[in-house]
C-alpha cells in the first residue's frame, strides 16, 4: 500500500519497524549481525488491518448474553430466554442481542407480555441487531421506573400502547439508556477477562488495530491491559458524548497516547439505524409513511458539541445513516468551519495514495520473503521519520498532530448533492462494507428505490472522499476478508452465486484493502508510522492464504489469515512461521 514500492519480494524488521522493502538482497543488506529468515514461498502480506468502527467490549462479552442473531420468531427468542430464565441465578438480568424484526414473519410483533412469560422474575433486556431499539419485560421497565407518564427523552422514543398509553416493552434510540442505566455493570476483572478472551479471535481476522466506540468502561480495561502489556491490539479509543465537559476540563485531546492506545474522537449520534427504521430520512419510509425515522441530536446541538471539541483539539465522529441525518451533520461540520478562527479546524490532505485514487494493484503486496533480525543494523535504510513525509515521527514514535480529522459513521444513505461536501469539508467517510450487504434485502424494502443511493462508496471514493472501513461488531463480524468481499463484489458471504447489489458502488481490491489499512491510519492521524508496508512504519502485517490481488473477486471470500504479526511479534501463526 506504499506507492513507491509497487512491488516488493521481502522486507527486514528490527524489533518492532520494519526497516528495509524491496528485494531479498536490499533487505539482507540492511541488516547485520545475525537474523533469521523466513520464506513464504510465495504468499501474499500486506499490511495489518484495523478495524475502525467496532465496539469491542460489548462484543467481548457477547459470549455471556443470549446470541440472537438469525432466530427466525418471536417463539424462538421467548423459549431461549425462558431456558436462560431456568438457569439463572435469583435477580439475575437475562441479556441478549441480535434480533432482527425484519427475519420474522409480519404478525410477530415483540411486546413486554412475550418476555414476562417467559421471565417471570427476571428482568430482560434484549437489543436489537442494529442496536437502536431494546425489547424490555416488565420487570425491566419496572427497575428503570418507566410508566404510563414516563416522558419520551429528548432523542428517543418509548413505544406504548395507542389504547392504554402503557409501554409496550420497545425503548428506540435514546430512550434504551433508561434501561441501560439499571443494568448491573460487569466489574473490571469480568471486562478484562472477556476482552483477553476476545483479542486471539482478532488475531485470527488479520486484525491488529481497532477504533472502539464505547465508553470509560471498555477504555479503563484497554489502560489496565495496556499498563501489564497485555493488550494484544493497537486501540485507537474514542471518547462518548457524554464524557465531553471532563476530556475539556482535564486537556485531553485527540491523538494523546502512543502506539498501543490513543485518545480518539469524541463519539455523537445524529440518528437512529436502518433495522429499527429510526435513520432519518429526507422523505418518509416506503414501509411506513408517516415515518422519517428519529434525529437524536438537533442541529444547533452538533454545532454546539463540533465547536466546543474543536477548540479544544477533539476530533468528532457523528454516527449517521439516514440522508437527513448526514445532510444535518455535513450542514454543522460547515457552520462550525465558516465560524472558526482561522488555524482552529484544520483537514489535513492524506499522503499520496491513500484517499480515492487507486494505483494498479500489483501495489499492494509485499510477498515471498520476510526478513526478521535479533541483532543491530546497519542503517543503510531508512532511519523510522524520515520517510513520512511532513508528518514527522515524534520522539515517543508517534507523529505530530496534524489538525483534527473529523468523520461521519456509517453515512448509509447520503443524497447525491451532499456526496462532494465530504471532500470538500475534509470529512472522512467511516463506514461498514459487509453493512451494504447484510442490509440489502431491507433496504429495497424500507428505501424503495432510494437503496439504489445507499452505501455509495465507489461515489464517495470518485468524490475524493478519504475511506476507512470496519465492521460494526457485534452487529457483524469483525473480520476484514469478509469486508473487502463485500465491497468489491456487493455480495453476500451466503449468496457468491447471484448477483452483487448495486454493483456500480463496487470498489477494486486495493481500495478495499486501502480502507482497512492506509485509510485506517490516516483516519486517526497515524499515518506517518500505520497503514502500509514501508520503511520506518510499524511492523504490523498479515500473511494471506492466496493473492487477492489477483484471484476473480468471488473466491476472495475463501481467503484465510495465516499469520497475524503486530510490532514484528507473530500473534497468529498457522503456518509455522513463529521462532
Amino acid at each position: 500500500m506504499d506507492p513507491r514500492y509497487r512491488l516488493a519480494s521481502a522486507m527486514a524488521v528490527v524489533g518492532d519497524r520494519i526497516i528495509a522493502v524491496g528485494t531479498r538482497e536490499e533487505a539482507e543488506a540492511a541488516l547485520s549481525g545475525h537474523y533469521r529468515v523466513v520464506d513464504l514461498q510465495g504468499l501474499t502480506v500486506v499490511p495489518g488491518f484495523v478495524d475502525c468502527h467496532i465496539h469491542f467490549l460489548w462484543y467481548a462479552l457477547g459470549a455471556r448474553r443470549l446470541n440472537l442473531d438469525g432466530v427466525a420468531s418471536i417463539g424462538d427468542v421467548v423459549r431461549m430466554v425462558a431456558e436462560r430464565a431456568a438457569q439463572a441465578r435469583p435477580g439475575e438480568w437475562i441479556l441478549g442481542h441480535g434480533w432482527n424484526r425484519n427475519l420474522w414473519p409480519a404478525a410477530d410483533v415483540p411486546t413486554r407480555a412475550q418476555l414476562d412469560a417467559a421471565s417471570p422474575t427476571h428482568p430482560v433486556a434484549l437489543t436489537s441487531k442494529d442496536g437502536h431499539t431494546m425489547w424490555v419485560n416488565s420487570l425491566a421497565l419496572a427497575a428503570a421506573g418507566i410508566g404510563r407518564s414516563t416522558p419520551d427523552p429528548e432523542g428517543g422514543r418509548i413505544e406504548r400502547d395507542a389504547r392504554t398509553g402503557e409501554p409496550t416493552g420497545l425503548l428506540r434510540e435514546n430512550a434504551q439508556a433508561l434501561v441501560d442505566g439499571v443494568i448491573p455493570a460487569p466489574g473490571p476483572d469480568a471486562c478484562e477477562e472477556a476482552i483477553a478472551a476476545a483479542i486471539p479471535r482478532m488475531h485470527e481476522f488479520g486484525v491488529v488495530g481497532i477504533h472502539d466506540c464505547e465508553d470509560d468502561l471498555a477504555f479503563r480495561a484497554f489502560q489496565d491491559m495496556a499498563a501489564r502489556a497485555e493488550l494484544g491490539l493497537r486501540v485507537y479509543m474514542m471518547i462518548p458524548r457524554s464524557n465531553l465537559d471532563h476530556a475539556i476540563g482535564l486537556g485531553l485531546q485527540t491523538g494523546f497516547g502512543d502506539t498501543t492506545l490513543r485518545i480518539g474522537p469524541l463519539k455523537v449520534f445524529a440518528d437512529g439505524a436502518l433495522g429499527s427504521q429510526s435513520a432519518a430520512l429526507l422523505e418518509p419510509y416506503v414501509t411506513n409513511p408517516e415515518s422519517t425515522g428519529i434525529l437524536t441530536a438537533s442541529g444547533d446541538e452538533l454545532v454546539d458539541v463540533i465547536s466546543r471539541a474543536s477548540r479544544a483539539g477533539i476530533a468528532v465522529a457523528v454516527h449517521a445513516i439516514g440522508d437527513r441525518a448526514n445532510r444535518m451533520v455535513l450542514d454543522a461540520f460547515e457552520s462550525v468551519a465558516r465560524q472558526a478562527p482561522k488555524g482552529t479546524v484544520s483537514h489535513p490532505t492524506p499522503e499520496s495514495g491513500s484517499g480515492s485514487r487507486s494505483r494498479s494493484r500489483t501495489e499492494t503486496a509485499a510477498r515471498t520473503t520476510i526478513q526478521t533480525w535479533t541483532g543491530t543494523r546497519t542503517g543503510t535504510a531508512a532511519e523510522p521519520g524520515t520517510v513520512a513525509g511532513p508528518a514527522d515521527v515524534a520522539a515517543a514514535g508517534m507523529p505530530h498532530h496534524a489538525g483534527l480529522r473529523h468523520r461521519i459513521e456509517h453515512a448509509q444513505l447520503v443524497h447525491p448533492d451532499d456526496l462532494p461536501r465530504f471532500a470538500a469539508l475534509g470529512i472522512i467517510a467511516s463506514v461498514q462494507p459487509v453493512h451494504a450487504t447484510s442490509d440489502r434485502y431491507i433496504a429495497d424494502l424500507h428505501w424503495g428505490r432510494r437503496s439504489s443511493l445507499g452505501y455509495a462508496y465507489k461515489s464517495l471514493a470518485a468524490a475524493g472522499v478519504p475511506l476507512a472501513f470496519g465492521s460494526d461488531a457485534p452487529v457483524e463480524a469483525p473480520n476484514p476478508i469478509q469486508g473487502i468481499f463485500a465491497a468489491v463484489t456487493r455480495k453476500r458471504a451466503d449468496e457468491v452465486v447471484l448477483p452483487g447489489w448495486h454493483t456500480e458502488e463496487c470498489l477494486t481490491v486495493e481500495e478495499g484493502v486501502r480502507g482497512y489499512t492506509v485509510g485506517a491510519a490516516y483516519a486517526s492521524g497515524e499515518e506517518a508510522v500505520k497503514g502500509s508496508i514501508s520503511p520506518g512504519k510499524l511492523a504490523d502485517f498479515v500473511v494471506l492464504s492466496q493473492n487477492i490481488f489477483a484471484i476473480r473477486p468471488d473466491e476472495i471470500i475463501r481467503t484465510k489469515v495465516l499469520a497475524t504479526i503486530i510490532g514484528g511479534d507473530v500473534v497468529f501463526d498457522r503456518i509455522g512461521i513463529r521462532a
